[in-house]
C-alpha cells in the first residue's frame, strides 16, 4: 500500500487516484494516517462485509433458537479450545455450549448503569 503526505497527494492528485484503482493509497498529514483513498470497487466490497451488531435483549425467540441449534462446522472446533484456554480463570463458553435457559438469561440481563455509557458507543459499531 502507498503511503503519501498531505502535500505530494495534492501535487500529483491524478497520479494517486490512478494508483488507488489498484490499490488503496494512504494520506498522511503530519506524519500521521489521516485518509485512505480506495477504488470504488474495493469500497463496495468491504461495505458488504459490514455486520450488524445488536445487544442479546434484541434477539427474537427464533434467533435465540437459531443461535443456540447453530453448530461450529468441524474445521473450525479448534477455535473452542482457545477460547477456553482458560486465561484469568475465566472460562469463555461458546453460544453453541450454552442452554436456551443461559440464552435467554443473558438476553434479559440488564447492564450496570456505570457502563450504559457502552451501548451507545456500540450501536454504530463495525467490525
Amino acid at each position: 500500500m502507498t503511503k503519501v503526505s498531505l502535500t505530494e497527494f495534492q501535487k500529483n492528485v491524478q497520479r494517486y487516484e490512478d494508483q488507488a484503482l489498484t490499490e488503496p493509497v494512504t494520506i498522511t498529514e503530519d506524519g500521521r494516517d489521516r485518509l485512505v483513498l480506495l477504488s470504488a470497487e474495493e469500497y463496495e466490497r468491504l461495505k458488504r462485509r459490514d455486520r450488524r451488531v445488536i445487544a442479546a435483549g434484541e434477539l427474537t425467540d427464533a434467533e435465540r433458537e437459531l443461535i443456540a441449534k447453530a453448530e461450529v462446522p468441524p474445521e473450525y472446533a479448534h477455535v473452542d479450545n482457545e477460547l477456553n484456554d482458560g486465561r484469568r480463570g475465566r472460562r469463555i463458553v461458546t453460544i453453541r455450549a450454552m442452554t436456551q435457559e443461559e440464552i435467554e438469561l443473558i438476553s434479559k440481563a440488564e447492564v450496570p448503569s456505570e457502563y450504559a455509557y457502552l451501548d451507545e458507543e456500540l450501536k454504530d459499531w463495525k467490525p
